[in-house]
């Protein structure tokens, strides 16, 4: 990792960012969602074990939102398939209670 102040890109404010994500703990508030989601994504698949729990959240986060489109989205293209059995269910279940 090059240090803050050497280095000689024309992007040091995503590099900024992206620093900022990872020392975050990857939260997805500090990225645009096209970067942070395939990021994570990537993370996640590459067996990160912050990554696995986070994008867990993350999908879990989304599929309950108030935005049916989303949903149906993440449930088409295998987004669900995350989950155990059981931890969808907790999902559910969370988004019952509330």
């Amino acid at each position: 990792m090059v240090p803050r102040g050497e280095r000689s890109s024309n992007a040091p404010d995503l590099l900024d960012n992206l620093q900022a994500w990872v020392e975050h703990n990857y939260d997805t508030r500090l990225l645009d969602s096209t970067l942070s989601f395939p990021l994570l994504q990537g993370l996640y698949e590459y067996g990160d074990p912050l990554a696995k729990k986070k994008f867990k959240e993350e999908i879990a986060k989304r599929f309950l939102s108030d935005n049916p489109v989303v949903s149906t989205y993440l449930a088409k293209e295998g987004f669900l398939d995350v989950f155990t059995n059981e931890e969808f269910w907790q999902i559910i279940s969370m988004d019952l209670i509330h």
